[in-house]
């Protein structure tokens, strides 16, 4: 059983909780199909992200893309044009958001993609892990324990190494 992937990371967002519809996690998502011609809000840019990006696009009647990254592949607007990007900071109402320009957009659902936090509720304290964001610690090549040799952390990385190297030198 994979526990580390089992507690999505639900960050601050300032204003959301004026938002009366439908807000979830991306762990939440199961189909497309419940999200016909809705207006659809993603906050992140990861893979995730990406995915229900691209499992929406065709059905929801529009996208509004929350993301940190400056350039994405779905910010061309001829090839998507239901697909628009929304700048920082949101300010949420009742029925979506108010932007800068003085007007509002209706939103039906808000998806956060902002991935998981690692979660070992089966460690004690003493075992001196500590894990932030996808990253845990004092590990030696992102695997053993440090200070308990005998403590292996299979599958903790996350993107910004070359997972399949690690993989398989594991």
């Amino acid at each position: 059983m994979d526990i580390q992937y089992r507690k999505p990371f639900i960050p601050h967002v300032p204003t959301i909780e004026t938002f009366s519809r439908t807000v979830l996690h991306s762990a939440e998502y199961r189909n497309r199909e419940n999200y016909k011609d809705h207006n659809v809000l993603i906050i992140g840019d990861g893979l995730s992200a990406d995915d229900l990006i691209c499992d929406l696009r065709g059905f929801a009647k529009s996208l509004f893309l929350v993301r940190r990254r400056f350039q994405s592949t779905f910010d061309d607007r001829i090839k998507y044009p239901n697909i628009q990007r929304v700048p920082e900071p949101l300010n949420f109402i009742a029925s979506g958001l108010a932007l800068d320009d003085g007007t509002s957009q209706v939103i039906d659902t808000i998806i956060l993609c902002t991935g998981y936090v690692l979660h070992f509720p089966f460690l004690t304290p003493d075992c001196k892990v500590q894990y932030n964001r996808g990253h845990a610690w004092p590990l030696y090549r992102h695997t053993i324990h440090c200070h308990y040799p005998t403590i292996a952390f299979n599958g903790c990385i996350q993107k910004i190494i070359p997972v399949m190297t690690v993989v398989r030198n594991k």
